[in-house]
């Protein structure tokens, strides 16, 4: 699938924040599919930068797999926390649907 990134809402691209900031990798979106919460905690508080992942073929952020599958509390917070814009992104199934 294509990497691809939440607008931030948060962060004009031309400041030096953004251009420091690395692209979100699927890493976390990967631990997130593995149902690994310890280490979606530990990966989130890292890298938060990854909570803003977006599935090329699925529209879909950590976020929103992790709701899926029940994880802990402090798990959605902490994505919550990096992302918050992954909480109004809709999925390509819902879209068109």
């Amino acid at each position: 699938s294509r990497n691809m990134s939440l607008p931030s809402s948060g962060t004009d691209a031309s400041s030096p924040i953004a251009a420091s900031t690395p692209p979100p990798s699927c890493e976390l979106y990967d631990l997130v599919l593995d149902m690994n919460w310890h280490r979606v905690y530990q990966h989130v508080k890292q890298h938060p930068q990854d909570a803003a992942y977006l599935d090329g073929d699925t529209w879909e952020t950590p976020l929103y797999v992790a709701c899926q599958y029940g994880p802990p509390v402090r798990v959605v917070r902490a994505l919550l926390q990096a992302c918050p814009d992954a909480m109004t992104q809709i999925s390509r199934r819902l879209r068109y649907n």
